[in-house]
């Protein structure tokens, strides 16, 4: 089935589908798989990225080969929250006869303003900001989603760090969250993933 849908991607990365195996054996145990698991998670990563461009290049229409995370960063903050939220419209709109174009649009930017609020009341549960600090126009979610790329592609394997790249998620990151100006990758990472955790926590809990 994989190279018969994605026959680009299996003759870049033939053995995807067996990877994928292996890398779910990390959720059981988080003992290394491969010794060298440093390497083993670029390679993952790499995957991922390559996947991701697929992906998001065939839902928004756009080719996505040649351009680099900063600049498929800023796409995704423009173009992606419609596509993403218009499955769950359509999806709740076709339950009660309702389902089309205008309501699919007018229920997708009233649920980005509803998870806004969610994740703005969250914040205020968890670390004391205004309870209408977060509240916006735009889905928190797709911005945090985004911004993954940027923090795991910023470093390489001999850790040299992209700097433009960490500007741009420490200047991002303080719109959904609470992080001042990190000057290391590590001090991003772990304010990305606090920002992670306490978005996508709250539509569970």
């Amino acid at each position: 089935i994989y190279d018969k849908e994605f026959p680009e991607m299996a003759k870049k990365h033939p053995g995807l589908a067996e990877k994928v195996f292996l890398y779910l054996k990390y959720k059981k145990d988080f003992k290394p798989v491969n010794d060298d698991y440093i390497n083993e998670w670029f390679e993952a990563r790499d995957v991922l990225g390559d996947v991701f461009k697929m992906s998001l290049s065939r839902l928004i229409n756009k080719n996505l080969d040649n351009l680099n995370w900063t600049e498929i960063y800023n796409i995704m903050k423009r173009e992606l929250e419609m596509p993403y939220f218009e499955p769950y419209a359509r999806f709740f709109l076709k339950k009660h006869h309702l389902n089309n174009f205008m309501l699919r649009k007018m229920l997708s930017k009233l649920a980005m303003v509803f998870f806004s609020y969610k994740y703005s009341l969250r914040m205020n549960e968890s670390y004391g900001t205004s309870r209408l600090r977060y509240v916006g126009m735009h889905d928190p979610g797709v911005k945090i989603l985004a911004i993954t790329f940027l923090v795991i592609f910023a470093i390489d394997k001999e850790d040299n760090i992209d700097k433009s790249m960490l500007d741009v998620a420490n200047k991002e990151l303080r719109d959904v969250y609470i992080s001042k100006h990190a000057g290391n990758w590590e001090d991003i990472k772990k304010n990305y993933l606090f920002a992670q955790r306490t978005y996508f926590l709250m539509r569970f809990v």
